[in-house]
């Protein structure tokens, strides 16, 4: 039957009744196929409008595939309804075969839709996406959920986790889904247990073994047609890889430690082969006639979050062409090493590494131009910054602890310094010999000193911005020192203020008029004093501000007139603001 199908599909293809769309698995439905599939479907497939909760329609028992749109703004519904308002006798009294979910923003009536797909005894397909979602306990409770209901969808067949973003790893009753016959998991997800019991599979996607011992243990189920693994770097092996005589599709990405034996030829050609980065198949693949592609050497930038597992394995000769790297979220441990960074590199990000307490003195960066330390906030000090002569921009941003003692030298070739929120640091040592400044940013550093403007005399002719430093501007007040004050951001377009929990104000945005997107997100302590968020009531004169999102601030007020007349009301989107519910009702917005 499914090879039926795909035969059909690929015909409509062909024929142009379906387009690909580029770079995404899904595809255009020419409108001619669509009318002809609603026609012949004889209430299997249901369009479903809701107002205020009430069904439009009745629910054939023959419906398979249901399509819901929600037009209700009633807030008081969410209590009594599932998900966003399906009744559990409507779920309970259609044979659903096929549920498509995706997810947008936090609810906690989700989860009881989850754990209602217990009852969806014909379920055949289940795709889940959980995407711009916030809160980071969210998708693991929802998945949890769902998690507990496998034993009672035994007869699905294509399970689509992908969308879910996060790695996960399902239960041990992964193995009663005896009739799964597609498993697709989030990039970095570990292979279940019970694998080997899936006799019915045909594609396994985006899996990675952790522990090699237990991979030992696990056969890949012999129908597999699709086998993808993807960065698995601890991976030196594939069980019986060649008694998958069903193969079509093999694809092996990133790799390193893979090795097969000669001997474990695949047993069919797969239709699509991709083997890429795995320095331990060349052998394999000379022998059969294979070829590795290379793309890591010719990468032009690394951003990925396992920046330091590629880097550990491939090392510095593999990214010959690397000119840009992101290095997110790493111990001080995982910090690459001196000769694993490629002395071609231009730019070098550091991001959030909140153990990190030294700059690797890193000797090699002949070539680096730009150098971001952002949100470390253990760093003390740079040690290695004055051998990079080459450096010409540098930022630091929130990292509290950051200090330049006189040992550690700007470079001399810099033409952009930026420093914010650096409230420790004192002086800037090596700023006299910056002859070839264009550009310095100083902002939020209370306790920043400059020596007088003798040493200096380049302060003359440099653009100079200041916020929040005192005491520098002070000193360009003193020497009559040029200097733009950012108090005010009096061009400021589009903000974006997300998860800053420990500010309970909005400081600089008095006196904005040109403001038009607004987005504050994630903000829990920002209070219903914050007098800096009036000066939305001053722009009702002014026809800037289009749109307003503010999602999870629970302790903000706001009085009646502070938004804007001009403000379509279509374009303002609240959610998890309690105490602005009401409010928000009285001005006939949205409050979701």
């Amino acid at each position: 039957m499914e090879e039926t199908g795909r035969e059909y599909f690929d015909e409509l293809l062909g024929r142009s009744l379906f387009q690909a769309i580029k770079f995404t698995n899904y595809f255009k439905m020419h409108d001619l196929v669509y009318d002809l599939a609603v026609s012949i479907s004889d209430n299997e497939f249901i369009i479903m409008k809701s107002e205020g909760g009430n069904q439009k329609k009745c629910i054939s028992n023959n419906a398979r595939h249901l399509a819901i749109h929600d037009e209700s703004r009633n807030n008081a519904l969410k209590g009594t309804l599932v998900f966003p308002f399906l009744s559990r006798n409507l779920l309970n009294s259609i044979r659903l075969r096929s549920v498509h979910i995706k997810i947008f923003q936090s609810n906690s009536n989700l989860s009881k839709f989850l754990d209602s797909i217990s009852s969806f005894k014909h379920l055949r397909y289940l795709y889940i996406s959980i995407s711009s979602v916030k809160n980071p306990h969210f998708e693991k409770d929802a998945l949890s959920c769902l998690f507990n209901s496998l034993h009672s969808i035994r007869n699905v067949q294509v399970l689509d986790l992908l969308g879910c973003g996060l790695p996960i790893m399902l239960q041990t009753s992964i193995q009663i889904l005896i009739n799964l016959r597609h498993l697709i998991l989030p990039k970095g997800s570990i292979m279940p247990y019970g694998i080997n019991k899936l006799t019915s599979l045909h594609t396994l996607k985006f899996v990675v073994v952790k522990d090699e011992s237990r991979r030992r243990e696990e056969r890949l189920p012999s129908k597999l047609q699709s086998v993808w693994f993807e960065d698995c770097w601890k991976l030196t092996s594939i069980e019986r890889l060649q008694n998958l005589h069903s193969l079509k599709k093999l694809k092996l990405i990133r790799c390193p430690k893979l090795k097969l034996t000669l001997e474990e030829k695949l047993s069919t050609m797969p239709s699509v082969l991709e083997i890429v980065d795995c320095l331990g198949l060349e052998e394999w693949c000379q022998r059969y006639g294979f070829k590795i592609i290379q793309e890591l050497s010719k990468m032009e930038e690394l951003t990925r979050g396992d920046t330091s597992h590629i880097i550990l394995n491939y090392g510095s000769g593999n990214l010959v062409s690397l000119k840009s790297l992101h290095i997110l979220e790493l111990d001080e441990s995982d910090i690459p090493k001196v000769e694993w960074i490629p002395c071609c590199l231009q730019t070098l990000h550091l991001n959030s590494c909140q153990r990190l307490k030294l700059f690797p003195p890193y000797q090699n960066l002949s070539a680096l131009r730009l150098l971001k330390i952002w949100r470390c906030t253990a760093l003390t000090c740079l040690p290695g910054l004055k051998i990079i002569e080459s450096l010409e921009k540098l930022e630091i941003i929130e990292c509290p602890q950051f200090v330049l003692s006189p040992d550690h030298r700007l470079p001399s070739k810099l033409q952009f310094l930026l420093i914010s929120n650096c409230p420790n640091i004192l002086c800037l040592p090596g700023l006299e010999q910056l002859f070839s400044l264009r550009k310095l940013r100083l902002f939020e550093c209370p306790e920043l000193m400059l020596p007088p403007p003798e040493q200096l005399p380049f302060m003359f002719y440099i653009q100079l911005e200041l916020f929040n430093s005192p005491k520098i501007i002070d000193w360009c007040q003193r020497y009559n020192i040029p200097y733009n004050n950012k108090k005010n951001f009096t061009r400021l377009k589009k903000l974006r203020i997300w998860d800053c929990s420990d500010l309970k104000e909005l400081p600089g945005l008095d006196g904005v008029t040109t403001l038009q997107d607004l987005d504050i997100s994630n903000y829990p302590n920002l209070i219903s004093s914050c007098s800096t968020l009036k000066y939305l009531s001053g722009l009702q004169n002014q026809a800037s501000l289009h749109f307003l999102i503010i999602d999870n601030c629970p302790k903000l007020c706001l009085n009646d007139e502070l938004l804007p007349y001009m403000l379509n009301r279509s374009n303002v989107k609240i959610s998890d603001c309690p105490q602005l519910q009401e409010w928000f009702q009285n001005q006939d917005v949205a409050y979701i």
